[in-house]
């Protein structure tokens, strides 16, 4: 993550959950997000979230696999101190303070990898995905949910000089199949239109 994005991170993340942004935004794109996952993902042991934030969408997916180890990365330290202090009533919940660019995990450690509206804020996106390859285990489920450039607002990103950050669908599946990540669907969010979320699957 850009080291200005972590700050901001870092000083919203003492109200992040009181956000009205959970509400009308964040939580119905979780929820999207994790019904997408589930439609491919059913055996699953451990699962990885990437931009964890205080770790709502890991409490999500808790009731959706019980018994699963779940952990949670995100770079801003204050983000992970917030989900650390709410604890959980599942077991194998941890969260850790890490860039995507550099997972602190073993090969192959997971089942299932998400990043919700987070890629965005990655500072190098295919050494990020180099590492979500390198830790999912093969056949294994990435879900990569995130606001996509086409169109009006890919033109409009475009003048902002930010298209670097966002991309239209065929640039992701190509950086994707760059990482040995091949796209299976993607839909799109409830809300707003931009947002997409992309399905893909490890391969050799």
């Amino acid at each position: 993550m850009h080291d200005h994005d972590v700050g901001r991170f870092n000083r919203w993340s003492s109200h992040y959950d009181r956000s009205i942004l959970q509400h009308v935004l964040f939580g119905p794109v979780q929820e999207a997000t994790l019904k997408e996952a589930v439609r491919e993902a059913n055996d699953v042991n451990a699962v990885l979230d990437i931009g964890c934030g205080t770790g709502r969408l890991l409490r999500r997916i808790a009731r959706q696999y019980p018994g699963a180890e779940l952990v949670g990365v995100d770079p801003a330290p204050g983000m992970v101190r917030q989900a650390q202090s709410q604890g959980s009533s599942e077991q194998h919940v941890e969260f850790v303070n890490a860039q995507a660019e550099k997972l602190p995990f073993p090969d192959a450690s997971f089942d299932l990898v998400f990043t919700t509206v987070s890629f965005h804020h990655w500072a190098d996106q295919s050494q990020g995905l180099n590492e979500v390859r390198r830790v999912l285990r093969n056949e294994g489920l990435f879900v990569l949910t995130d606001v996509m450039a086409s169109g009006l607002f890919g033109r409009f990103l475009a003048r902002r000089h930010v298209r670097g950050r966002f991309h239209s669908p065929g640039s992701l599946d190509e950086i994707l199949r760059a990482s040995r990540l091949h796209t299976v669907r993607r839909v799109s969010a409830p809300w707003p239109w931009q947002i997409k979320i992309t399905v893909a699957r490890g391969t050799d």
